[in-house]
């Protein structure tokens, strides 16, 4: 990935930040990404990629644009435009930013992993989970109530192999990434 950038297959260019609505893109600048498309046919619900811990939770309001490639234009940018919701994860291989793009037709997007949480519909809320929550790989994190898209950000420096091809259609419970060994980083 090109500093503070990603490119889409269709060639539409998002900065880090304007993904993250401007919220501590540096820390990913050079990182590593993997874009999810859920259609409507498939399991709408995100579960954690790692054991970790969820550090805060961004809500950013927006548009519903259709989110599938057909549709990505360089003039209405939809993943950076479109109502997200941003999970901050910090695992012991990495910190990551899971983004979760709405697209046309998601009712909303909820948190198994805090039921109490309430985004507010025309204004941007940050909360910060002090201590953490705790999260173990394949924890219920997320759901989308119809099919959207995931945007999953990790830090530079992380080695790791996509277990996946571009366009491969996603089992339940099949990794994405083959990342290094559970030890903590030093």
């Amino acid at each position: 990935m090109e500093r503070d950038k990603i490119v889409t297959v269709k060639g539409v260019e998002y900065t880090i930040g304007s993904l993250l609505a401007g919220e501590g893109a540096e820390p990913f600048d050079g990182g590593r990404f993997a874009i999810i498309f859920l259609s409507p046919t498939e399991c709408h619900r995100i579960f954690s990629p790692r054991n970790g811990q969820v550090e805060s939770v961004t809500h950013v309001p927006g548009c519903r644009l259709l989110v599938h490639p057909p549709f990505q234009k360089k003039d209405f940018p939809p993943y950076s435009l479109n109502e997200r919701v941003i999970l901050r994860l910090r695992t012991p291989q990495a910190t990551c930013a899971l983004i979760l793009v709405a697209g046309w037709g998601v009712g909303n997007i909820t948190l198994p992993v805090d039921p109490s949480y309430r985004p507010r519909r025309r204004r941007s809320t940050c909360k910060i989970y002090d201590p953490p929550l705790a999260v173990k790989r394949g924890d219920w994190i997320a759901t989308f109530e119809l099919g959207s898209t995931a945007i999953l950000i990790i830090e530079p420096g992380i080695p790791f192999a996509p277990c996946v091809g571009p366009n491969e259609r996603v089992k339940y419970g099949q990794p994405l990434f083959a990342l290094p060994s559970d030890a903590p980083r030093s």
